[in-house]
């Protein structure tokens, strides 16, 4: 769709803006966590405050499941974690795609 419409890439009125920042911020974690893995105390605050911002941006949707599901509400925001970063990883294949010519 990007390739088909490059003028609407951050213009989508079907993407929820929260989506957006998650995949974004669950993005920035993964990259300051291989790091983390080698240098102790690596951006530590950096991490916290992405972390925080994710967590942050998942409340009205867990605040809401909570209320029909105490478990699945729980779990939320791990799900919510991996449907960002598996929509990003498809949309980073879309674009190493498209500047490799594949």
């Amino acid at each position: 769709m990007c390739r088909k419409h490059p003028g609407k890439i951050g213009k989508d009125s079907h993407t929820p803006q929260f989506l957006e920042a998650r995949v974004v911020l669950g993005f920035a974690l993964l990259a300051l966590a291989v790091p983390a893995l080698i240098v102790r105390g690596y951006a530590l605050w950096t991490k916290v405050a992405f972390l925080a911002g994710f967590l942050g941006s998942t409340i009205p949707f867990c605040a809401k499941v909570l209320s029909q599901d105490r478990l699945v509400g729980m779990i939320s925001p791990l799900l919510l974690f991996l449907r960002a970063e598996i929509l990003g990883m498809g949309l980073a294949v879309g674009f190493l795609r498209r500047l490799t010519g594949g």
